[in-house]
């Protein structure tokens, strides 16, 4: 594409350059201002929809691009290297890569005195601000041991902001602070996790109740 260009007579590049308004995401072009930005969440497939709050497992992240209105009625997504990122919390990190940043905590609840981290992310463009906030949980992906009623289950967790679901079984639970809860119509346990590889507390149904305990495996 670079050699294309290099042989395109002056006359005609200017023509191209002008007709796509100089070809830049960020560039307003046309004599066009920017009234407004928004940040937006970007999905595993690439779709961006307005941003909101955002919970996030610890060491997880969250791709977020911006947009910009124009006075003509249009919009554009911006270069992030064009537009001045902050956090509040530096434990939550950013990180930019072309149109888009992403933003990863690395601290949860047992790091901040109990209670779940939370940053504001602000993006400044155009003399324009916006933002939009990012929260920390305890992340519980991964294989699991669990021990309830005498009996052993082998889990495969997978999580989503609070809410974790077993691979195999379905169930599913969820995680506020360092409390566990699972309640479904089977069975319920109420549990806390003292430490990032383990839960205990309690369970109960099916006639049943005692002790439960669940262990990350290594």
């Amino acid at each position: 594409m670079r050699r294309f260009w290099l042989f395109l007579p002056l006359g005609v590049f200017s023509a191209l350059m002008f007709a796509c308004g100089g070809c830049g995401s960020s560039s307003s072009g046309g004599g066009d201002s920017v009234t407004a930005i928004q940040i937006n969440t970007v999905n595993a497939t690439g779709v961006a929809i307005p941003s909101t709050p955002t919970i996030l497992p610890r060491g997880e992240s969250v791709t977020f691009s911006l947009t910009q209105r124009l006075s003509s009625g249009g919009t554009s997504i911006v270069y992030s290297n064009t537009v001045r990122w902050e956090t509040s919390d530096p434990s939550f990190v950013i990180t930019p890569s072309g149109d888009y940043i992403t933003v990863t905590p690395t601290k949860d609840w047992f790091d901040a005195a109990n209670t779940e981290p939370t940053a504001t992310i602000t993006a400044h463009y155009e003399n324009l601000t916006t933002t939009t906030r990012v929260q920390s949980v305890i992340n519980a992906n991964g294989r699991w041991t669990a021990t309830a009623a005498g009996s052993t289950q082998k889990l495969s967790l997978t999580q989503h902001g609070r809410t974790i679901t077993d691979a195999k079984t379905g169930i599913s639970g969820t995680i506020d602070g360092n409390k566990l809860v699972i309640n479904n119509t089977l069975f319920v346990v109420d549990a806390h996790f003292d430490t990032r590889e383990r839960a205990v507390g309690t369970f109960s149904g099916s006639g049943l109740n005692g002790d439960f305990a669940c262990t990350k495996d290594q």
